[in-house]
């Protein structure tokens, strides 16, 4: 699109410098007395030629119009692409990708304010076992409500994402580690009281737990690094009873 745009503004130059010249050539042959029907015959044909240029500049106007168009609306699609490519298609979340690549700008950040940062790590306990039990579209409900249930308490530049079949990975911009446990009890806490439904059918699937990692950055270190101690404090959480935060200072 771009290579006919070129084409037909390339065309239309080549056009307006022809009539161009031929305006100079009958401005030329003024120059010298001639008889009144040789002049009226000039001045008609430097007003053809005008009109031809006019033609031509209103033909260029509406072709890039027509272009400037077609590239925005292929920027918009280049965007719900990119957004699409980002995205969890389940839970409307970041991924996993859009998690790493997010992590690393936050943390670059962070190096540059020498402001603190923290990760979450969010799981759902037995949510294979739940899955089992109550069928996989079950499943897909609790994964959105705990989702919805994130989003509803983190705030401003933070970012959650779905790394994993049930697991959630949170970014806490400008907060310390000790907050971040604050932040991780809340969502443990909100969803040890939730319940799942089915109000169409006045079902209930019962209640559900959720286990949290807590790592807060450690100014240098990698994203890989972070993201691996705040899974070891994930583990931490699974093996010694579930249902709990675990953050650094519960590290033996």
């Amino acid at each position: 699109m771009l290579q006919g745009a070129v084409d037909y503004l390339t065309s239309g130059a080549t056009d307006l410098t022809r009539c161009h010249d031929t305006v100079d050539r009958l401005r030329l042959e003024l120059d010298d007395p001639l008889p009144i029907e040789q002049v009226r015959a000039i001045i008609g044909e430097v007003a053809a030629q005008s009109q031809v240029a006019v033609s031509k500049v209103r033909g260029l106007r509406d072709g890039l119009t027509e272009a400037a168009r077609e590239l925005a609306e292929i920027r918009s699609q280049i965007q719900a692409a990119r957004l699409e490519a980002m995205s969890d298609s389940l839970t409307g979340l970041a991924n996993r990708v859009s998690f790493e690549e997010h992590l690393q700008a936050e943390l670059k950040a962070a190096d540059e304010t020498l402001g603190p940062l923290s990760i979450l790590l969010v799981d759902i306990d037995d949510f294979r076992g739940f899955n089992q039990s109550h069928g996989d579209l079950v499943g897909d409900h609790l994964l959105k409500l705990v989702a919805r249930l994130i989003t509803r308490n983190i705030k401003g530049r933070d970012r959650a994402a779905r790394i994993g079949g049930d697991e959630f990975a949170i970014i806490l911009s400008q907060t310390e580690a000790c907050d971040a446990e604050v932040v991780a009890e809340q969502i443990r806490k909100v969803a040890a009281a939730s319940e799942i439904t089915n109000r169409a059918r006045t079902l209930s699937y019962g209640h559900f737990a959720l286990s949290v990692g807590v790592a807060g950055y450690r100014p240098g270190e990698s994203p890989a690094t972070l993201v691996q101690r705040a899974d070891q404090a994930l583990r931490r959480a699974k093996t010694t009873g579930r249902n709990r935060v675990c953050g650094e200072s519960d590290q033996a």
